[in-house]
């Protein structure tokens, strides 16, 4: 809606029409990258990717190659199969959708982007809530929830369409801020291993058992 505002101020100052078209076009692009995340992954799941992404493309699409990599983009979801939760798993989402805004997820974004900024000092002060949830994570009342459910069938989809290596590749190719943010995703992950090294392989050993 900004950008569609300052198109239409530029056109009613008088600025060169072809620059416009091309803007105009450019921002279609963007819109219909949008409109394919949510086509894929409807609800709650579509709107959080879309923010979660969205956050990382607030720039002007300048040269052909940002333009093949949109488009690359829109290809690859446009191949992806279905979504299909089961109905349980779908009304989970649907109930839990009323409770959430659109605000309250882009501020779950924001935080979340906050704490890999700074994960070290997050790791550090809340060392215990992270050991109680690794713990929550491996219990039979986890794994037998919705929650569980939706999580694993998510990452297994996400696994099988190629979503990580072909969607991110593209996205760090895309954007620099999004490639920044990705390298810090794995310095973060790296850390955590090394602070749970015990949690996680007692964890492991309770799958061996």
């Amino acid at each position: 809606m900004q950008a569609e505002s300052q198109i239409l101020e530029k056109l009613a100052g008088g600025e060169d029409i072809e620059e416009i078209s091309r803007e105009v076009g450019l921002l279609d692009l963007k819109r219909n990258l949008n409109d394919r995340l949510l086509d894929v992954f409807p609800g709650y799941f579509g709107n959080y990717l879309l923010l979660y992404f969205g956050s990382f493309l607030n720039f002007p699409i300048e040269n052909d190659q940002q333009k093949q990599i949109f488009n690359q983009l829109i290809d690859f979801l446009d191949g992806m199969d279905e979504f299909n939760l089961s109905e349980d798993a779908k009304k989970f989402l649907e109930e839990g959708e009323k409770f959430v805004s659109l605000d309250e997820i882009n501020e779950s974004i924001l935080e979340f982007k906050k704490n890999i900024n700074n994960h070290r000092e997050f790791l550090e002060n809340n060392d215990e809530i992270i050991r109680n949830y690794i713990d929550y994570t491996e219990s039979d009342e986890y794994k037998n929830s919705l929650a569980y459910e939706i999580k694993d069938f998510s990452k297994k989809f996400l696994q099988d369409q190629g979503f990580y290596e072909k969607f991110i590749g593209l996205m760090r190719k895309l954007s620099s801020d999004y490639d920044d943010f990705y390298k810090k995703l794995l310095q973060a992950n790296e850390d955590f291993c090394k602070s749970y090294p015990d949690v996680l392989k007692e964890n492991k050993n309770k799958k061996m058992d």
